[in-house]
């Protein structure tokens, strides 16, 4: 597998791939992911290209883009509290889901691995929705290990109507 670095030349295979993440996003959970149109994904396309902190690369096997990873080096300085800490952060890893389960996301990662070493960093963070067994499965095997976790509450019922008991965005919420 070979990897190149997204670009105006590029971008129309990221694109597509892109959009098809996305919907499995908004099938999981569609009351936060939005759908996008193509031109919407091309201004998305455009604010990744022109981010001057973030990479993406695609993954290339036979001619196909069966992947993508964007990242970003990031510095956290020394606080009163906490010692400086750097690391390569993975703002999006995705693999198209006719490649997924034969080992392109294991090459990724070991892409991703490969460029954290290139940088001298020895870690490497990503986020992932906690209902995304699929994906906690994998980075599981892969060895990551959950150190910080995000807790919600959903409070709207009782901020404007005790009384709604339906699944539905709120009036106030709108």
């Amino acid at each position: 597998m070979k990897y190149i670095q997204l670009n105006k030349e590029n971008y129309e295979d990221f694109v597509k791939l892109n959009l098809e993440i996305q919907k499995v996003h908004i099938e999981k959970f569609p009351h936060i992911f939005k759908e996008i149109t193509y031109k919407k994904a091309i201004e998305t396309f455009k604010d990744t290209i022109d981010h001057p902190k973030h990479k993406t690369f695609l993954a290339i096997s036979n001619e196909n883009v069966v992947g993508y990873f964007t990242y970003e080096i990031i510095v956290k300085l020394e606080t009163k509290y906490k010692y400086e800490q750097t690391f390569l952060y993975v703002h999006q890893f995705g693999i198209g889901d006719t490649y997924k389960k034969k080992g392109y996301g294991s090459s990724l990662l070991e892409k991703i691995k490969a460029v954290a070493t290139e940088n001298n960093l020895k870690e490497i963070q990503i986020t992932c929705w906690t209902d995304n067994d699929i994906a906690n499965k994998f980075y599981n095997k892969q060895n990551f290990k959950t150190f910080h976790e995000k807790k919600k509450i959903q409070v709207w019922k009782t901020l404007c109507n005790p009384n709604i008991s339906e699944k539905r965005t709120p009036w106030c919420m709108k």
